[in-house]
This record gives structure tokens, sequence and C-alpha cells, in this order.
């Protein structure tokens, strides 16, 4: 497959796959960066296109070739504060409010994996 995100997803659509979702969660491993994870059908097996991204980084939006994956990052934007390219500056869509934490599910996750290092 091609090197860079939008090449490999070009190549799974030409395969006849499907979109189905994205997912996105903090890396418990490490806990310093964001697992972003593009999930297909192809022919009835999964297919991912996995990456990571720093905290507040940028990533490649496959929105030209799957536009179905709009809203999905659009989530992952808003909650976890990754920025894809493509996406005009806006008001948040999904988020009305996020109780004064700018990316909520990124602060969940942090503390839940701190409880989890320090018992």
């Amino acid at each position: 497959m091609g090197n860079n995100l939008l090449d490999k997803a070009k190549e799974l659509k030409n395969l006849g796959a499907r979109y189905i979702t994205t997912v996105a969660y903090l890396n418990p491993d490490t806990g310093d960066k964001i697992v972003v994870k593009h999930i297909f059908d192809l022919k009835g097996k999964l297919e991912e296109l996995i990456y990571e991204a720093e905290f507040s980084g940028a990533l490649e939006s496959i929105k030209e070739v799957y536009p179905a994956v709009e809203w999905s990052e659009r989530e992952v934007m808003e909650l976890y504060g990754i920025e894809f390219s493509g996406y005009p500056e806006e008001e948040k869509n999904l988020l009305l409010s996020s109780g004064g934490h700018p990316f909520p599910l990124l602060e969940v996750e942090k503390q839940k994996l701190l409880k989890k290092k320090h018992g």
C-alpha cells in the first residue's frame, strides 16, 4: 500500500472496501499520543488504518475518498483535539459544552491512565 494515509484509503477504496467507523483513544502503553483507527469492511474482513498523533497534532483526512468519515473525524477533533486536514476553522458542531475541558475524552482517558499507573 501507499505511504500516506490518503493513498492507503484510495487503495482500499479501489479494492472495494467500505468505510465502517473511526475510533480514537489515548495510547495505554505510553499515555502520550492518541491512536486513531479508521475501520473498513473488505469482502467480509475488517481492515484498519491505524496511526498515532501527538496531543493537538494534525493528521491527514480521508474524507476526499470516504465522505462518510467526516462526522467521525469531527468527533475525534472535538473530543481529543486532533486536527484533520481540509476542515475549515469552525465552532464545535457536535459538543455544546464540555464542562470546561477543551477535549473531554482526552481528559477522561488521562485520568484513567493515571489511576491505573498509581493504583
